[in-house]
């Protein structure tokens, strides 16, 4: 007898109700308790980092912050920078240390390097890609 009625059901149940045989290769994403793996992590922090960094340079020089073209062209691309880092890297760096009690057991350590290291690359993707918008616009 199958364990479920669907068609992609590898495991068997004895007669004492008792799951036997081996277990299926590839979980169906509806029975993983993850919900998600280390590299859905990363795409996640990388696009966040992006859209994050992207929106601040483009908000920041749109209100000439800081001082409009006068301020140094490092000083325009490290102000709106700083804001976003500190908005995008919150939330692993508080689940990493104060939160570290409150946080999901499914949510592992792996899941949070992934999604730090994730959000580097995006807000380094995102100050280049600001910087070609920043130009292309304004």
């Amino acid at each position: 007898m199958l364990a479920q009625s669907s068609p992609g059901a590898c495991a068997r149940l004895d007669t004492d109700h008792r799951f036997t045989g081996s277990a299926c290769l590839s979980i169906p994403r509806e029975t993983n308790p993850m919900h998600s793996y280390s590299t859905d992590w990363l795409v996640r922090g990388v696009l966040t980092g992006v859209a994050v960094t992207v929106g601040f340079i483009v908000l920041f020089n749109f209100l000439d912050i800081p001082a409009g073209h006068q301020a140094h062209g490092l000083m325009q691309i490290a102000v709106p920078v700083l804001p976003a880092a500190s908005v995008v890297f919150a939330r692993p760096i508080l689940l990493k240390t104060v939160l570290r009690v409150r946080r999901s057991p499914f949510l592992l350590d792996e899941d949070l390097n992934a999604m730090f290291t994730g959000q580097v690359v995006g807000v380094i993707g995102g100050v280049l890609i600001g910087i070609v918008l920043y130009t292309d616009i304004f």
